[in-house]
């Protein structure tokens, strides 16, 4: 079984719900073990679009990075579509940050399908706050301490704020 991390974000429709209706389906699929608080937080790269609601979940699965996205994919769709524009809106995005001490970069045709740890991951306050919450010595292969990320984050112009408690137990 591999130690796993997964940022979640939502911000159309009932954030919250659609954040608690991921956690579910994800705990249907794998071993979940335990959730960040939950953070709302400013659209970073389109901010003309409602703030996000944001929590990282920790897992365990003896399932394959690419079979963890195609499921990661296939909770998405069950809980709703996206507006198709990068970086829009979206009932529920669901990424994988970390995949135990995993490096990957896998291309289809010329294009980065996954990516491990997520390549913005640095500069995402939004995601490095959360996953702080539970595991801020956690290493990132090739990146560093979350902790440290999270300290070296210069983009504060966003807002990251601890809405609520964590939404399976910590």
């Amino acid at each position: 079984m591999v130690q796993v991390f997964l940022a979640l974000g939502s911000n159309v429709d009932d954030r919250l719900r659609n954040l608690r209706e991921a956690t579910a389906a994800i705990g249907r699929a794998f071993d979940c073990l335990r959730s960040s608080r939950i953070y709302e937080t400013d659209a970073m790269y389109r901010e003309d679009q409602p703030a996000f609601l944001n929590a990282v979940v920790e897992i365990t699965t003896s399932e394959g990075p690419l079979e963890l996205l195609q499921t990661a994919k296939r909770i998405e769709a069950e809980i709703g579509p996206r507006s198709g524009e990068r970086y829009g809106p979206r009932r529920i995005d669901i990424d994988i940050v970390a995949y135990g001490s995993l490096r990957l970069r896998s291309r289809v045709r010329g294009e980065t399908t996954l990516e491990i740890p997520h390549s913005r991951l640095t500069e995402r306050r939004f995601v490095l706050e959360p996953f702080a919450d539970l595991a801020p010595e956690f290493v990132l292969p090739g990146l560093g301490r979350v902790r440290d990320l999270l300290g070296a984050t210069k983009d504060s112009r966003f807002r990251v704020q601890p809405l609520s408690d964590a939404l399976l137990p910590l």
